[in-house]
């Protein structure tokens, strides 16, 4: 992938997001739905070695639906 825009090889979004609802599994909060996933923007591109944070900010909870709203 030399030829493309970031000139390397980077990780697919379908993976970051992946690893994004691995963490939110293990927040040990119960079974929960987590809405907000259609609201993912990247800023940057993840390149291969690049260390990653996720960062859940929780704007609502509604224990009844156990659903988790995050921003």
């Amino acid at each position: 992938m030399r030829q493309g825009r970031y000139g390397e090889r980077i990780a697919h979004g379908a993976l970051m997001v992946g690893f994004m609802s691995a963490a939110s599994s293990r927040m040990r909060i119960g079974r929960t739905v987590s809405l907000g996933y259609d609201k993912v923007r990247f800023i940057a591109a993840v390149k291969f070695g690049d260390t990653i944070t996720t960062q859940y900010t929780i704007s609502e909870i509604d224990v009844a639906k156990k659903r988790l709203y995050n921003q």
